[in-house]
């Protein structure tokens, strides 16, 4: 799954790297370090065939009594129309400077791309019971190198296929980004959604502790 990533970039910064519109949002809007479910983030679609960005809410309400769902799996998404999951649903991505991912040790990894490009999260969006945007970030399978960590990563999409991906009504033939990520271990402190610095993303320089059989 994914669970917290990282986006420090402002609307406006975002909209020169994707040649996107934004919206100006309505409400105090902070980007970080350790963006958490819930929290408002960036999010692009495309509206009359551009590029929008806007706020929305990392989180969908998925039926009655269901608690908030925050990623979606691309496996059950393939071959299936989007209104199946809602019948608002509609593709979206939720740009991220990189993820993190927990070892079962609870040891947090962060995840980029080696050029440090702008990493395109697949996602699906829809109004929420509140009126407000959500979104949900869609998950595939982690590559092999890095499946001791997490066997999930967010779906990343390949930059040139982004307004293909943006028109389509179902799941499948999903646009991998081809280029390959990076990791290294962060501080224990990003587990703490308050916790919110470019320190979330360094290094750690403290020991990894092994796992005990």
């Amino acid at each position: 799954m994914c669970g917290r990533y990282s986006m420090p970039l402002s609307l406006v910064e975002l909209a020169r790297l994707l040649e996107a519109q934004y919206i100006k949002p309505q409400s105090s809007f902070k980007v970080g370090y350790n963006i958490a479910p819930s929290r408002e983030a960036p999010l692009m679609t495309l509206e009359q065939g551009r590029r929008v960005l806007k706020p929305a809410h990392w989180g969908l309400s998925v039926g009655q009594g269901v608690k908030q769902c925050i990623n979606l799996r691309a496996e059950k998404l393939s071959g299936k129309s989007f209104s199946s999951r809602n019948p608002a649903a509609r593709p979206c991505v939720a740009p991220a400077q990189g993820f993190y991912e927990w070892e079962k040790s609870g040891q947090a990894h962060y995840f980029y791309f080696k050029s440090a490009a702008l990493l395109c999260m697949a996602a699906l969006c829809w109004p929420r019971a509140d009126g407000v945007l959500g979104f949900a970030i869609i998950t595939t399978r982690m590559p092999d190198a890095w499946t001791h960590i997490h066997e999930r990563s967010p779906l990343l999409l390949a930059p040139d296929a982004l307004n293909d991906w943006l028109s389509r009504d179902s799941g499948g033939d999903w646009p991998f980004a081809p280029e390959p990520i990076a990791s290294h271990p962060v501080s224990r402190a990003v587990n703490k959604p308050d916790f919110d610095s470019p320190d979330c993303i360094a290094r750690s320089l403290e020991p990894v502790q092994a796992q005990l059989f």
